[in-house]
């Protein structure tokens, strides 16, 4: 609607990267699935972890930059994960302060 790019579902590109690198990687290179994100609320069709940073009031003013996390449940946003349950997180949880924690629970080989 209107070129705005709010109801996507888009999977987590981060384990993949920019540019021409395959898009395909087997499941069992996932470690530890339970916690590593695989679909999230976005602005397209892919998400990646930088544009998770959470920009206040995201869901009131809305959002357009492509590849983004989209805060759009009360500032919470929905995820699957590869072992397929689905949680909603608060801001900091799906973009921790700690890169540490960041990589975590968004790079499938860590």
């Amino acid at each position: 609607s209107g070129g705005q790019r709010h109801n996507f579902f888009g999977w987590n590109r981060t384990p993949i990267g920019y540019g021409d690198l395959p898009i395909t990687f087997t499941r069992n290179r996932v470690k530890s699935p339970s916690m590593k994100f695989q679909l999230l609320d976005g602005t397209d069709w892919h998400i990646w972890r930088e544009y998770a940073n959470p920009i206040p009031n995201w869901d009131a003013f809305g959002h357009t930059r492509l590849w983004s996390v989209a805060y759009r449940h009360r500032e919470r946003v929905n995820v699957t994960h590869f072992d397929g349950h689905i949680r909603t997180y608060e801001k900091d949880d799906a973009y921790p302060a700690d890169p540490l924690e960041r990589e975590a629970i968004w790079s499938i080989d860590h």
